[in-house]
């Protein structure tokens, strides 16, 4: 069964970023906003790779507005056809897998901007 194949994070890197000042109040109206999108490629031209991405945006009220986006290749031992991708996909959890990353990414960056009391959640849940 592929949920039990074994897999590498092959590569990963910060595909963009973004850091924005801004006047602007946040959706919520709360002091900090944050919101997360992942997504899933798959290509039958290498029927072992597939790669992931997560996006986050990141609002603190009329102070900045912060996007990035980590990619990563995740590649499996056998050769998958469409389907068992599919379910390869959904075991692996994009959001929880390269979360870490992202955060840490992030939070160097806006403190390297002068935004030294920003803390993001440790977990990301889906």
């Amino acid at each position: 069964m592929i949920s039990k194949q074994k897999f590498n994070l092959e590569n990963f890197w910060v595909d963009s970023f973004e850091l924005t000042p801004t006047e602007e109040p946040t959706k919520t109206g709360q002091q900090f906003f944050m919101n997360a999108t992942s997504n899933v490629y798959y290509t039958d031209k290498n029927k072992k790779d597939f790669r992931l991405s997560l996006s986050i945006e990141l609002h603190k009220d009329k102070k900045f507005i912060f996007k990035a986006c980590q990619m990563a290749i995740v590649n499996f031992e056998e050769d998958m056809d469409l389907e068992e991708a599919k379910e390869a996909i959904s075991t692996v959890g994009s959001a929880q897998l390269l979360y870490p990353y992202l955060r840490a990414f992030a939070i160097a960056t806006l403190k390297l901007a002068g935004h030294e009391k920003i803390n993001l959640p440790v977990l990301m849940f889906d």
